[in-house]
């Protein structure tokens, strides 16, 4: 009787088992039917330049797989279908019709007794490799030099600098002059990529030796107007090849010099070190300066022997012949006590470039006036001054004046420069005062003015893998800090008071500057650029530019890194648009990373964001607390 009643249970478990077995797979193939898998950072055909031949891909795939590979690689993949991964790019032989290299994602989703595999395309522009040596090429995606329209001084260097096929010997002839100037075929060897050294394990090598890289230059002692440069390379097996640079050459002998004037811009034109190079110092106006060269688009002029600046032509105007070169003097420093400002004036004879250096411990303002020298008689301390310790001036060279104001208090909360007339303004802010407070409680956020500034629109920003936008959850989290710290007695603002506002980049200072903030915070969610593996390099950060605003930014940092559940990706002093105000202390957050599937997910989630609020909040009274006097 039991072995009856044994091979009747086992029946039905069969029965059950094969019932089960061929619902699942008519769920599955139902599902399947209607399978979607949405990639929210690669389109297809998108154009693409990889810095390595490997790039991550996220998105979401429906119904949700059991996994995921991507080119073979695993995906990291959540319970909603979230997905991302870090995959080595398969190259489709063939060129599209416009000429790119195409890129092929092969996705396999893994269900129960069954697979799918789906293909996406993209476009990309291939990382730097050798260029064939079959055949002569130029490889337009390298940088050549010079590029444009190049105007020098007699006896400068002019340097040229291109990538073609390898294994070449060559020369170059510049128009004008009857003469050949050698070139020189060198390798870039184990260079490494910048967005690793700066976001994934550092100065990581490449991996790859790369050739045909040709390098000459020659120094040029006779005029020359708009003259051609062509390189001549030789090869084995080869025909004989000539280039011609995309570059015009101009060497000025000129005994009359040609002055600039500096046009207005908003947000000050910036004067770098070399085109596209770093900022060495921000200009308003009516400043004039000496034409020293044209490099393309970018004219450089000398501000004192061993120091020029670059910055765009198209900022600038060309003055009349005759006009004097500038050569600036002051002759008087006056302070004034201005309410919750003290105002250091410099009288000029004429407008002059000025570069401002902030450091801390003690508290000082440092100032370069370039073509500029010293008259200075008196230096005006006004009544009752605390803010200012001393003023020092020096004229350490040939037009430039260093004039160092060491401050009273313990960091510094901000200044305001411009220019009325030719008095140089700079109007320095007072410590926040501490609030009062009774035993062991006091209250440092109430009354103190904040700037919330939630990044990005228009541009959404980075993209989650479920589609969520960060310029979106940027919103959300400055809104939800805005009521927590009016909570506090603060006084706050948005730059963008709706989630749909929108308020280009260029424009945010001057909305910042108008709320006369005792600080800024622009609210951002991390991305890495393609090149840097997500899955390894990911979490919270903080950023900040002039030291002015470095303790705010530790103490918000140290906050985070208490209270969320994330890596620390890092702390940094980084060149961003939003971290130049020089007027308060400013400095961007980026708490997450919205392109990992589960901090997309703790994003969506109240708690989560509560965390990174609470640590914000805590970070501000304790900056407050210890700096406010």
């Amino acid at each position: 009787m039991w072995n009856f009643i044994k091979m009747y249970l086992n029946g039905i478990a069969k029965k059950v088992f094969l019932l089960t077995l061929i619902l699942n797979l008519i769920v599955t193939a139902q599902s399947l039917d209607s399978l979607k898998i949405q990639l929210t950072n690669i389109k297809d055909l998108q154009k693409i330049r990889l810095f390595r031949d490997s790039i991550f891909v996220e998105g979401t795939a429906s119904p949700v797989p059991q996994k995921l590979t991507i080119n073979g690689v695993p995906a990291l993949l959540s319970p909603q279908g979230k997905f991302i991964a870090n995959i080595p790019v398969l190259i489709n032989e063939q060129n599209d019709s416009a000429g790119f290299k195409l890129g092929i994602i092969k996705l396999k989703l893994f269900y129960t007794n069954k697979s799918e595999t789906l293909t996406k395309t993209f476009r990309f522009i291939p990382p730097i490799k050798t260029s064939r040596s079959d055949k002569f090429e130029i490889d337009s995606n390298f940088t050549i030099s010079p590029r444009g329209i190049t105007t020098v001084n007699i006896g400068e260097i002019i340097k040229v600098k291109f990538k073609a096929s390898p294994n070449a010997t060559g020369y170059f002839t510049i128009s004008g002059l009857n003469k050949k100037f050698p070139l020189l075929e060198t390798h870039l060897i184990d260079n490494y990529y910048w967005g690793e050294a700066v976001f994934g394990s550092g100065f990581t090598t490449m991996g790859d030796t790369i050739k045909g890289i040709y390098t000459g230059a020659c120094r040029i002692f006779q005029p020359l107007d708009s003259s051609i440069i062509t390189a001549h390379l030789s090869y084995e097996g080869i025909k004989d090849t000539d280039f011609t640079l995309p570059a015009r050459i101009t060497v000025q002998r000129s005994s009359t010099p040609t002055i600039l004037l500096t046009k207005k811009n908003p947000n000050f034109i910036t004067a770098r070190y070399g085109p596209k190079l770093g900022y060495k110092l921000f200009l308003p106006d009516s400043v004039k300066l000496i034409a020293d060269g044209r490099f393309g688009n970018w004219t450089r002029s000398k501000l004192t022997t061993g120091i020029s600046i670059y910055l765009p032509a198209s900022e600038v105007d060309t003055l009349p012949s005759g006009t004097l070169p500038p050569q600036a003097q002051i002759q008087l420093i006056r302070t004034k006590d201005n309410d919750k400002f003290v105002d250091v004036q410099f009288g000029l004879s004429e407008r002059a470039p000025v570069e401002i250096h902030e450091s801390l411990n003690p508290a000082k303002l440092i100032l370069y006036f370039y073509n500029t020298t010293s008259n200075i008689d008196w230096a005006y301390y006004c009544p009752g001054l605390k803010l200012i310790k001393e003023i020092k001036h020096y004229q350490p060279c040939d037009g430039v004046l260093k004039v160092e104001l060491i401050l009273t208090s313990k960091t510094i909360w901000g200044y305001y420069v411009k220019y009325s007339g030719n008095v140089f303004v700079l109007k320095i802010k007072k410590p926040a005062e501490k609030n009062p407070g009774f035993l062991f409680w006091d209250n440092q956020l109430k009354g103190r003015r904040i700037v919330l500034d939630p990044g990005h629109n228009p541009g959404t920003g980075a993209v989650g893998p479920g589609g969520l936008e960060e310029r979106n959850i940027n919103y959300v989290i400055a809104t939800e800090l805005k009521r927590a710290l009016e909570d506090e007695g603060a006084v706050v603002f948005l730059t963008r008071p709706e989630i749909s506002s929108e308020l280009p980049l260029r424009q945010r200072r001057a909305k910042v500057v108008s709320f006369k903030p005792d600080v800024s915070i622009s609210l951002h969610n991390n991305a890495v650029p393609q090149g840097v593996n997500p899955i390894l390099h990911h979490g919270y950060s903080v950023y900040y530019y002039y030291p002015q605003a470095l303790p705010l930014a530790k103490s918000i940092y140290n906050e985070l890194g208490k209270n969320l559940p994330l890596k620390n990706f890092g702390f940094y002093w980084d060149n961003l648009y939003m971290c130049r105000i020089t007027e308060a202390p400013a400095i961007l957050i980026e708490p997450s990373f919205i392109i990992m599937p589960n901090q997309e997910e703790l994003l969506l989630n109240p708690d989560f964001r509560k965390n990174i609020i609470d640590s914000i909040v805590t970070g501000l009274k304790e900056f407050f607390k210890e700096y406010a006097e």
